[in-house]
């Protein structure tokens, strides 16, 4: 059965996504963010689904910038259009959601999913 998360969540998976700037590493994970101290490193985990060649991402600089109208709840984890954000409430205890967007070095389209248990509190 599906869950649908209040606002408040609604807002904490907009303000670990919002004027951030994410580095993946050569493998696509998540290495590091700039410009939103509330994005929990240890927590979240980056998968890259774009291309067939992981090597051409590596050192890829990914930018978004999410508006609180582009947050679906109760959705399929699906990548959404450019900058949205979809989220999906499958579980009590978890909210994940994906972000594709264009890569600031190559113009690539990336699709970026995260899983964060602490965005529900």
């Amino acid at each position: 059965m599906r869950t649908s998360y209040g606002l408040e969540a609604i807002e904490a998976a907009e303000d670990i996504a919002k004027d951030t700037l994410v580095f993946l590493d050569g493998d696509g994970k998540l290495a590091a963010t700039t410009g939103n101290d509330v994005v929990p490193l240890g927590v979240l985990d980056a998968a890259v689904s774009a291309g067939d060649d992981a090597s051409a991402r590596r050192g890829t600089r990914v930018s978004y910038v999410v508006a609180s109208e582009a947050i679906t709840v109760g959705d399929n984890l699906m990548p959404a259009a450019d900058g949205k954000v979809a989220v999906d409430a499958e579980t009590t205890d978890d909210v994940r959601f994906a972000i594709a967007c264009t890569s600031a070095a190559s113009g690539e389209k990336l699709a970026i999913e995260f899983t964060s248990p602490e965005v529900v509190s």
